[in-house]
């Protein structure tokens, strides 16, 4: 069963935010490369906290080099004539995406297990439940398209490219900090700013800025609500509709071939009574002349 197909304006309005949001993406990661990844890892501790072991470096490099494919492929895999018009490209395209998936994951997992994140326990927990759900989305999404289940298929798609831009939001949610950061760093006057900021706090933040981290980090989670609203109300209550009108169609269709076999009943029926009748009437002729 295929999911009902958006037409007129919600179609066009599902376009523009599907370029809309691939446009961000492709932003974010040109973000990515020019402030860390063609820097050496050793000066990444000035702009943030991850160079602060190799280790975290590296585990936080491939996870950053995983999620730039991720959110450049999974525009791709969303535009309905790239799926219909190449669809070998199409599931060539997501094998890659969904391995880059994985590697993302787990190089966040292993992260965060090993540097822990800067806002504390509260922003572990959110990124390893976010990190939870974007694997086993990933996972399902290319299960389903291996069974050839289309329809469910398409859904954990959808959850899963929510998943993915909602990392590349979280630099939105978090912008204020760093025009905070930028107006205090005009305001001081020659001293204490080297390095990793002028707060106390881990990496430099102040007990505000954690805060905000962390309120952010639950953030996360609100575009994917969204999405499952969306999937309810396009696919679950489209295809209880699309049902609906199926099975009335099954039921005229059932009715008309009772219809058809009633008439073809009645047809035969004449028919053997034309073929019976000259018999009949020899018979009676014959009686008579007898």
């Amino acid at each position: 069963m295929a999911p009902p197909r958006l037409v007129g304006h919600k179609r066009r309005c599902c376009n523009f935010l599907l370029g809309l949001s691939g446009v961000y993406c492709t932003l974010f990661v040109a973000y990515i490369v020019h402030t860390f990844l063609i820097k050496p890892a050793s000066q990444w501790r000035s702009v943030s906290y991850y160079g602060k072991s190799s280790a975290g470096a590296a585990m936080i490099g491939l996870h950053w080099v995983g999620g730039m494919i991720v959110l450049l492929l999974g525009t791709l895999q969303l535009v309905p004539e790239i799926r219909s018009r190449w669809p070998r490209f199409h599931k060539i395209v997501g094998y890659t995406y969904i391995s880059a998936c994985i590697i993302t994951s787990v190089a966040g997992f292993s992260y965060i297990c090993k540097e822990r994140t800067v806002g504390g326990l509260s922003m572990d927990i959110s990124f390893i439940i976010y990190g939870l759900l974007f694997l086993v989305s990933g996972i399902l999404t290319g299960y389903y398209a291996y069974r050839g289940n289309i329809f469910v298929h398409k859904q954990w798609a959808v959850r899963l490219y929510t998943l993915g831009i909602a990392s590349a939001l979280y630099r939105l949610y978090i912008a204020p900090l760093f025009l905070i950061s930028i107006i205090n760093r005009g305001k001081s006057t020659g001293g204490g700013g080297s390095g990793g900021g002028d707060g106390g706090g881990r990496g430099g933040h102040d007990e505000s800025s954690i805060l905000w981290l962390n309120i952010a980090a639950w953030i996360l989670f609100v575009p994917s609500l969204i999405a499952e609203v969306l999937i309810w109300y396009i696919w679950r209550r489209g295809s209880r509709k699309f049902t609906s009108r199926q099975r009335h169609q099954e039921h005229q269709h059932h009715h008309h071939h009772i219809l058809e076999e009633e008439i073809e009943e009645v047809e035969q029926k004449q028919q053997q009574q034309q073929e019976t009748s000259p018999i009949l009437v020899s018979l009676s002729v014959h009686a008579n002349s007898a």
